[in-house]
């Protein structure tokens, strides 16, 4: 199970101790308030087991405020969602998010044999959201309670319509959400966020989906959006995504990156501009960083930059955060291509790398390899993930430990 706060030798020994005294029934003489303490710091499958001890416990760990309490005492992480499984273990690889390091992997209990018919939604709480190409079917899965639900089917979208998803969890309402948002067919492209579209939004909690339609968010009609990346990102409650949309200035084509938000409180859409320092092609990743809505921008050869907005929905708040050359910290680099894949939640910029390999057994002479990087900029340090390994990453998500779903 993953690494958390009882790795600390003095807590792992309490967790021990503590089990032991469960076991013997001693631990109903200890004060409540002790006890929910020792509760609120063992990992999600030792506190499941917990919750079968009595009727006080089960009621305890069943409330939304000591789920949350004890979510913030676990050790956040990644997750990888791999092309194929790595050393034949899991495709979902969780790593630290210091070193990236594997700490446990797993295949996931619905039926994954077609990697590329899944895509990851996101993870809020401990609960990962998956979505299946094929039958359209959304998955919400918790996986350190091995607990599953195949939501019921949303309301079917419009004929030639690509959806797109987003998750996020409620506090208020202890509730989790899933927005899916239907496109539209314009100029032979694919509109999302255009006025009328489509959108669902499911209740956890009512296990049922209600829809609307999006509203007008952009003054000129004519403007045509498409997707720029897919993995929507939950900063200040908010589901948000990235797009690039086009329009025409004094018959010149332009083209932008823009952030669409939906707050789950109040289910108003709305429209962030992106820095406008930068370039739609350059945009590669958007994220959160420490609290904020964070951009991460690469030429492709090298330069990283980080871009924060610090005061939400302000766009002179847009900051450079941090820049650097990744090629002068691997001078063997020269010459590959370099794409940014996630940012954890301490800082640790994910790479992957692709260079080009001469083989002279195969027609083009040559071979194109993936390589995992990581750049640390406490340290200013480079290094390199599974050397001599070829693995394909196709999402990133940050994910830490819970019993949300139990």
């Amino acid at each position: 199970m993953i690494k958390s706060f009882l790795e600390w030798k003095p807590i792992r020994q309490l967790r021990v101790s503590f089990l032991s005294l469960m076991d013997s029934g001693v631990t109903c003489k200890l004060p409540c308030d002790i006890i929910e303490e020792i509760l609120s710091r063992l990992d999600a499958k030792s506190l499941m087991r917990c919750s079968c001890v009595c009727k006080s416990w089960l009621s305890l760990i069943g409330r939304p405020s000591f789920k949350i309490r004890h979510l913030e005492h676990q050790t956040p992480c990644v997750l990888l969602h791999l092309d194929t499984p790595l050393e034949n273990l899991g495709r979902f690889s969780f790593r630290s998010s210091e070193s990236f390091d594997q700490i446990w992997s797993l295949i996931c209990p619905i039926d994954m044999f077609n990697s590329s018919s899944w895509c990851l939604v996101g993870s809020q709480n401990g609960v990962i959201c998956l979505y299946r190409y094929s039958d359209c079917s959304v998955h919400l899965w918790n996986p350190a309670i091995n607990k599953h639900k195949k939501l019921p089917l949303s309301p079917p979208p419009p004929a030639d319509s690509f959806p797109i998803h987003g998750f996020v969890y409620e506090p208020l309402t202890d509730d989790f959400k899933v927005v899916v948002v239907a496109s539209c067919r314009r100029y032979n492209c694919v509109n999302f966020f255009k006025r009328g579209n489509q959108v669902g939004v499911y209740s956890f909690r009512s296990d049922s989906w209600k829809t609307m339609e999006m509203p007008d968010i952009f003054s000129d009609p004519s403007v045509i959006t498409h997707p720029h990346r897919m993995n929507p990102v939950v900063v200040y409650g908010s589901i948000h995504w990235m797009f690039q949309y086009r329009r025409k200035s004094q018959a010149v084509l332009l083209e932008s990156i823009g952030i669409v938000a939906f707050d789950p409180r109040t289910e108003i859409f709305k429209f962030i501009n992106s820095p406008p320092f930068t370039e739609p092609d350059d945009v590669k990743i958007m994220c959160n960083w420490s609290g904020c809505l964070s951009l991460v921008t690469s030429d492709g050869h090298g330069l990283i930059e980080i871009w924060v907005m610090k005061k939400y929905c302000v766009l002179d708040s847009w900051t450079k955060h941090f820049s650097f050359d990744l090629v002068k910290h691997l001078p063997s680099a020269q010459g590959s291509r370099f794409h940014p894949i996630g940012l954890s939640d301490n800082g640790n910029l994910l790479l992957n790398l692709m260079y080009v390999q001469a083989n002279d057994n195969v027609e083009l002479g040559f071979d194109f390899f993936h390589a995992l990087t990581f750049y640390h900029p406490k340290s200013n340090e480079v290094k390199h993930l599974c050397p001599g390994t070829s693995i394909t990453v196709r999402q990133f998500t940050t994910y830490v430990e819970s019993i949300f779903l139990s």
